[in-house]
């Protein structure tokens, strides 16, 4: 026994009554034993002295009881020692009983009794010294047992663990509370400072298997809900079974490619199926006031719906992954009434009617960006077929999505498809212009062949589409709407891609005027070389237009500044008539028939610089029929840069009226605007 050991029991009994009482005990035996030789007699009533001496004893008991009560209430009936307190009082009352018995004699000595309640006295404190010194030594005995069972089973916990642990926690409650000294208090919290280290390892042992419930056993499971009641956490159970749960169906998760939406989410509605076989494990093992199903419906309402949100917030927002989501949702509802008879909560289905309103929205928000994405590829998609002409596959492409959503939608759990089948074709149809005008304004001479080419293909495409999928396109109305965008393309980019030939062959008028045979070479070596490459119907009218495009220019080149005037008339005629001439030789060997007007027109001018004036607004008329721009002022200045002008002052003057009747009968609904009338009258080549 150590010195703290001492000292514990002696606050615990009482130093100085426990000295006194030897000393008094002494000093009464050594009287007892003279008074009893000398035979004193100093006697008193037997009732009298038999009541005294009980009652004495009697109040003592109590007192005794009431002290050892409170000191070993709660110790652990493991440490049976401790029932020999109760055996020793037995043992104490008979005494008790010999010392009535004595009295019962007659003659009894006062101070016997006094004697014996010392010795009494004496012996009670020795026995409860002794019982408390075998107390502590049971208890050190038992918390380094429980501490090397801990170091050598980590993960150990069971009832009668806990409830050998609790006893000692009880019992060092029980010293605590009858220690009044610091040093003493903080000495028995170092004597039990290991079995508060056992219990928390203990609860966090029973945590642990809480938290990992589906890989335990029934029988662990029973134990750690038991001790899970006794430390009074049993509003945690539900919450750990409920973590075991989505600790489970996360690890299932976790090899599943986040990105392929179908399998993950069908992977996790699947997740459902395996419920009942969870509850075979969880249900004998639960308190019998915690429901198994509610637990199910509780973890599917906030783990699950928790999995879903946070799913659909860490993927991109496409119409695939909405579908996907409804379809898992409703595959979890139906396994729940199936299996379980419960229904899913009502946040459940507040977030599946939320997505199945944004469905429709975001598939046509998806469907746009795919039709925007082959816009802004298909300027870098021009390929070359087998006979040298360009495309792109453009046209196809957007076909095709058109069948890829038509589709997708039709084989969707929202049933949207027959209000959103119209809205997908006209989006096509939109598509098809914004292509079309993409192209037009790109300047890529290439990609405009290629698209122009396109212009003839899609058409097909498209009808032979609608005759393959009359579910899709319905109408000859939708069938036309499509072709029309590949109509305008080609009325339109044909005219781009002549200006585009005549800009990098003639950078602006003056070139005739400098270099009229080079430029025309050029005009010619690009035409050659875009015949390789457009179909021939469409470079044949793509010649009509450039050679319409460049007689305005031609006739404008006269105009210019730099341009020399010949010093006669004649020289006049012979520049402009073999100029002509070459022109409408080009014209012809391009395309003669195609390119009739322009040919009618470039012999036109030449006779109107060197015909007489009485017959010029014949001429004037044949120009103006096909250049409706081309107006009397127009004509005029041109008349002025004859050098026989000057010589035939009041024919020229009566020109204009001529010109402007024969205007009159010129159809100006076509508002040409070939000629730059706006730059002439800036020059005042127009009065």
């Amino acid at each position: 026994m150590n010195h703290d050991d001492v000292r514990l029991i002696e606050e615990l009994n009482g130093q100085e009554a426990l000295e006194r009482a030897r000393q008094d005990a002494e000093a009464d035996a050594f009287k007892f034993v003279s008074d009893s030789i000398s035979n004193s007699s100093n006697l008193e009533s037997l009732e009298q002295i038999k009541q005294t001496v009980f009652n004495k004893h009697q109040n003592k008991i109590a007192f005794l009881k009431a002290r050892v009560q409170g000191i070993v209430t709660n110790i652990e009936t493991g440490i049976n020692d401790l029932v020999e307190i109760s055996t020793n009082l037995t043992n104490l009352k008979s005494d008790i009983k010999s010392i009535e018995e004595e009295s019962s004699s007659g003659v009894v000595v006062l101070d016997n009794f006094k004697i014996l309640q010392g010795l009494a006295t004496i012996w009670e404190r020795a026995i409860i010294i002794d019982e408390l010194m075998e107390s502590f030594k049971t208890a050190d005995d038992t918390i380094e047992m429980i501490s090397k069972y801990f170091d050598e089973n980590e993960k150990a916990f069971s009832i009668k663990l806990f409830t050998t642990i609790e006893s000692l926690i009880d019992f060092e409650n029980d010293l605590l509370t009858n220690v009044d000294d610091i040093g003493l208090k903080r000495y028995v919290q170092s004597r039990f400072e290991k079995v508060h280290q056992c219990r928390e390892k203990m609860i966090d042992n029973v945590h642990d298997c809480l938290e990992n419930a589906l890989e335990q056993n029934v029988d662990q499971l029973i134990r750690a809900n038991w001790i899970m009641v006794a430390i009074d956490e049993h509003d945690k159970i539900t919450e750990y079974l409920r973590s075991a749960i989505t600790r489970q169906t996360y690890a299932k998760m976790q090899d599943i490619d986040r990105n392929n939406v179908s399998l993950y989410l069908q992977k996790l509605s699947g997740m459902i199926e395996t419920l009942p076989e969870q509850l075979e494990l969880l249900i004998p093992a639960l308190p019998s006031d915690i429901n198994a199903l509610e637990l199910t419906t509780s973890y599917i309402n906030t783990e699950i719906y928790k999995m879903l949100v946070n799913y659909k917030d860490s993927m991109p927002l496409n119409a695939a992954l909405i579908d996907a989501m409804i379809k898992c949702m409703k595959d979890i509802e139906c396994t729940l009434n199936a299996l379980l008879g419960v229904s899913p909560s009502h946040e459940f289905y507040e977030l599946c009617g939320t997505l199945q309103n944004t469905f429709e929205v975001i598939l046509f928000e998806d469907y746009q960006k795919f039709l925007d994405n082959i816009i802004s590829l298909d300027i870098d998609s021009v390929a070359t077929k087998r006979d040298g002409m360009y495309y792109t596959p453009g046209p196809k492409d957007l076909i095709d999505r058109l069948f890829d959503a038509y589709n997708f939608v039709k084989g969707s759990v929202s049933n949207v498809v027959q209000g959103a089948r119209p809205k997908l074709v006209n989006k096509l149809a939109d598509a098809f212009v914004n292509l079309t005008n993409s192209a037009a304004d790109s300047w890529d001479m290439k990609y405009i062949m290629a698209m122009i080419n396109n212009s003839v293909d899609a058409v097909k495409q498209i009808a032979d589409f609608a005759k393959a999928n009359e579910d899709i396109i319905k109408t000859t109305e939708e069938i036309k709407k499509l072709q029309r965008p590949w109509s305008d393309m080609k009325n339109r980019g044909l005219p781009v891609l002549a200006q585009i030939i005549y800009s990098r062959a003639v950078s602006c008028d003056d070139d005739f005027r400098s270099d009229f045979e080079g430029r025309i070479d050029a005009i010619s070596e690009a035409l050659s070389d875009v015949s390789k490459h457009l179909f021939q119907p469409l470079y044949k009218k793509l010649v009509s237009v450039v050679t319409r495009e460049l007689v305005p220019h031609y006739i404008q080149s006269f105009f210019m500044k730099s341009w020399e005037k010949p010093k006669t008339q004649e020289e006049l005629e012979s520049l402009i008539t073999s100029e002509c001439n070459a022109l409408a030789d080009m014209f012809s060997n391009l395309e003669q028939l195609l390119c009739k007007g322009s040919i009618e027109t470039i012999e036109a001018f030449r006779d109107f610089m060197i015909e007489p004036y009485d017959v010029l607004h014949d001429i004037f008329h044949i120009i103006a029929k096909e250049y409706n721009d081309f107006t009397p002022g127009l004509a005029m200045a041109l008349l002025k840069l004859r050098v026989d002008v000057k010589d035939n002052k009041s024919d020229y003057n009566e020109c204009w009226s001529a010109f402007e009747m024969m205007y009159q009968n010129v159809d100006q609904s076509r508002g040409d605007s070939y000629f730059n009338q706006e730059n002439a009258a800036k020059k005042g080549i127009l009065k």
